[in-house]
């Protein structure tokens, strides 16, 4: 407001870029549709307050060093060639997720994170061991009908899951990884050779 040609400035300070909690953040990215293997795979970063991130993009057969920021918009995209592919990441956070998209020059995916909390007494993780299934999928475009297995999974009192389990064909497949906001876990398993 202007008064008597004195100019008063409202500004409003959030404790972190775009109130994004600095951290772990941990996801998965996948195609919309039955695309091939390498449209999927893991990803995860650390966070710091000012927007800056680094960590690990896990494509099927591969795994990318990444370092990007948020700029005042919210948004990040970060670019790199690997032999005839040309890979782009595209960040925005969502609420308390993250979402982007991932492509390889070949195809594109949907990108989702989200903060691993730190457990505690006063937030204490779901600790305990859990058995699951996989069931075969219902998209009728899926390729062969292999989608059965099944697993445990160890969660311990800070969050880290340790995964083991079977297919439906005998394959083996691991996962250590750590359980997200809202308990969710990033499932992603290689199986084999990829």
């Amino acid at each position: 407001t202007m008064r008597e040609g004195v100019t008063n400035i409202v500004a409003n300070f959030t404790p972190t870029l775009l109130n994004l909690t600095p951290g772990t953040y941990s996801g998965l990215f996948f195609p919309s549709t039955n695309d091939v293997p390498r449209s999927a795979g893991s990803i995860s970063f650390s966070l710091s307050r000012s927007g800056v991130y680094f960590g690990r993009l896990a494509p099927v057969g591969a795994n990318y060093g990444i370092r990007g920021q948020f700029d005042a918009n919210g948004n990040s995209t970060i670019t790199d060639s690997r032999g005839q592919l040309f890979l782009s990441l595209t960040l925005f956070p969502a609420l308390d997720l993250i979402g982007g998209i991932y492509g390889d020059g070949r195809s594109v995916s949907s990108v989702l994170l989200a903060l691993a909390p730190k457990f505690g007494p006063t937030n204490p993780a779901p600790a305990g061991n859990y058995s699951f299934f996989i069931s075969q999928p219902t998209d009728p475009d899926a390729a062969g009908g292999y989608g059965y297995g099944s697993g445990t999974a160890v969660i311990d009192s800070t969050g880290r899951i340790k995964m083991t389990g079977l297919l439906g064909n005998g394959t083996s497949i691991r996962q250590n990884t750590r359980l997200l906001k809202g308990n969710r876990w990033p499932f992603f398993a290689s199986a084999g050779a990829g």
